[in-house]
């Protein structure tokens, strides 16, 4: 309990009457002074009896709208107090923010004699990702004449999860349908990551013919196999596009905002499965970020790290072309066939969609050099997990070709432009179209020997525009 100004002001005039009592020889003043003494002893006693009574009969709650909120994003908090009796007392409230939340306006609440019930809702938000938990709201108790106060704690103490900032509603599958499984799960074919090359053997009767090198078939004159031996670590690399195609959409819902939560769940299992994971990140300059596949807890922290900071580079250039129909590894290895060859007659033509300085373009993409560059000189047991958009088709193509080189496995993660283009979407008949050209390119990868090729787009987004499309169906049949 405390006092106030006033009840100093009232002891200072209860020692001027018994002062001048003693001065001026006059009991009345010295009585008077003991008077007002027994008086604020009164109202001592009454506000602390009051106080008891009140606070027996006053709830507090503290109630956020949900439990798990975006960082930087207005959450409504109501914050009411109720009495079940009446109080003499004046009562004030705040509500227990924690430290590092901003509020919106005038969060106090007030119950004077006669109230019984007083409620606010204000905006809060949190700056920063992580859990907090709700202090007792602080209750302010006055004597009505203002001679006491005290303040105590009560009520309720909420806690909040605040996520960072980005995607909520994020879909992973094929042709609009989720895929049912981890998609970082390790696989049990015998020739995928997880191998590494022991030996060179003859053949025998029952191999299968795609464990036959050629290379030593043709050097020794008679079919031999490689033969492979189990790692206990699969290596996982993360190859992310960071160019200013990843950019689009909605703030805080981008291409790259996508791309970057599943690049975090991914490295999240990969943790967990304590296998060797590396990362690496290109612009249109070229790779921006390098981190070979290590698998010590600070590497993993040091992946979660960059992927978290992972911006869009503004300034690229533009799109090549698109024509992705061949690789650009095989319009070279067309360029070098003796041209009265019949073989180099019949496949000639297919491989002529594509000029040399298209071929040249393509190969200087910075997702096919750091594949080239980086990722191809990992051992054989490595799993390549490119996540990028449908914009640079060609490259994006290339890229996976390349990465797939003795036996690998490789991700393809694309997230469709069409589903990031608010002016699309406002013609739904048009976005079903542009969907539907995307997912043939994602099938033509798809098909791609070890190619796997998945969409990350907004489920919400992706069922609009696929229930456009079966509308659309329909009303043709």
């Amino acid at each position: 309990m405390h006092v106030t100004r006033q009840f100093w002001a009232v002891v200072a005039l209860a020692t001027a009457f018994a002062a001048g009592g003693v001065a001026l020889a006059r009991p009345v003043l010295v009585v008077g002074a003991a008077m007002i003494g027994a008086w604020l002893i009164a109202r001592q006693y009454a506000f602390a009896r009051a106080l008891g009574e009140t606070m027996a009969a006053l709830s507090i709650d503290q109630t956020l709208a949900r439990d798990r909120v975006v960082a930087e994003r207005p959450t409504p908090l109501a914050f009411r107090a109720t009495l079940t009796q009446q109080t003499p007392l004046g009562i004030a409230l705040e509500p227990g923010i924690p430290v590092g939340a901003s509020v919106e306006g005038e969060s106090e609440l007030t119950l004077g004699p006669d109230e019984r019930v007083s409620e606010r809702v204000v905006d809060i938000s949190w700056p920063i990702a992580g859990t907090f938990e709700f202090d007792p709201a602080t209750i302010s108790a006055r004597d009505p004449l203002g001679l006491f106060e005290e303040t105590l704690m009560g009520g309720a103490t909420p806690t909040v999860t605040v996520e960072p900032r980005g995607p909520r509603n994020v879909h992973v599958g094929k042709g609009g349908e989720r895929i049912r499984r981890a998609f970082g799960e390790h696989e049990s074919d015998p020739l995928e990551s997880g191998m590494d090359p022991e030996e060179i053997r003859e053949y025998m009767p029952g191999d299968a013919a795609r464990i036959i090198d050629w290379k030593s078939t043709a050097r020794m004159g008679y079919p031999h196999v490689r033969e492979f031996e189990s790692e206990t670590d699969r290596k996982t690399v993360l190859l992310m596009d960071h160019r200013s195609s990843m950019g689009d959409g909605p703030e805080d819902e981008t291409k790259l905002d996508y791309a970057r939560h599943v690049a975090l769940s991914l490295a999240e299992q990969v943790q967990g499965s304590t296998d060797p994971l590396g990362f690496y990140a290109v612009d249109g300059e070229g790779v921006t970020e390098r981190l070979p596949p290590r698998n010590s807890t600070g590497h993993y922290a040091a992946v979660r790290s960059r992927i978290h900071d992972l911006a869009v580079t503004p300034g690229d250039a533009p799109v090549r072309t698109d024509r992705d129909q061949w690789s650009t590894a095989r319009t070279r290895e067309l360029a070098n066939l003796d041209e009265s060859s019949p073989f180099s007659t019949r496949l000639r033509p297919y491989g002529g969609s594509m000029t040399m300085n298209e071929t040249q373009a393509v190969e200087d993409d910075p997702l096919a050099a750091a594949v080239r560059t980086h990722i191809r000189r990992l051992g054989s047991g490595t799993w390549t997990i490119i996540l990028t958009d449908d914009t640079h088709r060609a490259e994006v193509r290339e890229a996976a070709l390349l990465a797939r080189h003795q036996g690998r496995r490789v991700l393809v993660m694309l997230t469709p432009t069409v589903m990031f283009e608010s002016d699309e979407l406002a013609d739904l008949s048009a976005a079903y179209e542009g969907y539907s050209e995307f997912e043939a390119f994602r099938r033509s990868l798809d098909r791609l020997d070890r190619v796997s090729a998945l969409e990350i787009a907004p489920s919400d987004r992706l069922a609009a525009v696929r229930s456009s499309g079966r509308q659309a169906r329909r009303a043709v049949a």
